[in-house]
């Protein structure tokens, strides 16, 4: 008896709750779909259960219900483990984080509209933004050749890639793009003319260039002429880039711009001059967004670069605005000598609310962002002085 494909769709970034979709899953299930194959996107507990089975070599209820024939897996991060296995007749895996990022999907696929269904009600709390949003890409690749990023290698020099109609969710006004250097084609900016025409509500999901935006003042007035889904996300990650940063903030504030400024600051391994860029940012009255440095061979990030990137983090829970670095590593901060890393302490939330009642009387309208002596320094001390807790 004929029964159709069945298609299994693995997310290994988002095996349970979704942080943010995964958008080549999204277009091979409208593809797989449109060929009348059964499509699933296996996830949680399901997905748990097929590992298990494929582990006890044995075919059980996971498979026996669903036995797929095709396995898809993509995985964009370096870092994420990815111990899926499943019994099956062919396995398609790729993605940034699989290991080949010149592997190129089919173009049929690649040129479908995403299936917005896919991801139904598994988004976190705070990623349910993402559920009613267009995603896509209206230009790929990139002119730049920063030596911590893949873009260039795996998608090529910057060229015109679709238009809006192709890939935006019909049923809503929002709209997230993923372009690498959209402000630097034309293409692109006649696109995002089209997305203040047509009153969408944007996010520019990576940093916009801002050495194009200090260059150009129409263009730093076209994107404060943008409605903004709340960010307006730029990039501070070499030297280079500050003063061309600082233009562009005073432009976009020049022209009104209604969304909150926040500048991608990447860590690499030199600390400091990381802290220094994170300093310059939240100088100019911007919220920084630190990563540390992920390479191709997924070399873990150092303890300091641990540790810096927990403190700019916390600025979603107000910690980076309360503390200084030195403060925030010594009272929310524990070095894990076993796992040879930092931790935030458990009672973290009550040590912070502490710590503001203990200061509310200070003078101190904003904390210090001055070290008293070098970040790897001052790590290093707590590292001794947890040590000697043990």
């Amino acid at each position: 008896m004929y029964r159709p494909v069945n298609v299994a769709l693995v997310d290994v970034d988002n095996p349970n709750m979704v942080k943010f979709p995964n958008l080549v899953l999204m277009k091979a299930s409208s593809y797989y779909k449109s060929t009348g194959c059964n499509v699933k996107l296996i996830h949680g507990k399901l997905l748990d259960q097929y590992n298990k089975e494929y582990e006890q070599g044995k075919v059980g209820k996971a498979h026996l219900d669903f036995f797929p024939d095709i396995v898809i897996k993509s995985k964009v991060f370096t870092w994420t483990e990815d111990r899926n296995l499943f019994y099956t007749t062919e396995h398609q895996f790729g993605g940034t984080g699989s290991g080949d990022i010149t592997k190129k999907i089919d173009h049929e696929i690649d040129r479908r509209y995403p299936d917005y269904g896919l991801y139904q009600g598994l988004y976190r709390k705070h990623s349910q933004k993402f559920e009613e949003a267009g995603i896509g890409f209206v230009t790929r690749g990139c002119y730049r050749k920063c030596s911590f990023c893949f873009v260039p290698k795996k998608e090529g020099l910057l060229h015109r890639y679709m238009y809006i109609e192709e890939f935006r969710n019909r049923d809503s006004d929002n709209l997230i793009l993923l372009d690498n250097n959209i402000l630097a084609h034309e293409h692109g900016i006649n696109e995002i003319k089209r997305m203040k025409k047509m009153g969408l509500f944007v996010d520019f999901n990576q940093g916009l260039d801002p050495h194009i935006i200090s260059a150009k003042e129409d263009i730093a007035k076209l994107l404060s002429e943008l409605n903004w889904m709340e960010q307006v996300r730029l990039a501070c990650d070499e030297q280079n880039d500050k003063e061309a940063l600082k233009e562009s903030v005073r432009l976009l504030r020049k022209h009104k711009c209604k969304g909150r400024l926040f500048a991608y600051t990447i860590i690499l391994p030199d600390v400091d001059e990381a802290y220094d860029r994170i300093k310059f940012v939240d100088s100019l009255g911007v919220i920084p967004f630190a990563q540390s440095l992920r390479d191709t061979e997924n070399t873990p990030p150092t303890v300091y670069m641990q540790a810096l990137q927990r403190w700019v983090s916390s600025a979603i829970g107000g910690g980076f605005y309360a503390f200084s670095f030195d403060e925030y590593l010594n009272l929310i901060l524990e070095y894990d000598t076993d796992k040879k890393r930092f931790k935030e302490r458990r009672n973290r939330s009550e040590i912070t609310r502490q710590w503001k009642l203990d200061h509310k009387d200070d003078k101190r309208e904003r904390r210090s962002m001055e070290l008293p002596k070098s970040l790897k320094d001052i790590v290093d001390d707590k590292i001794e002085k947890d040590s000697r807790l043990l």
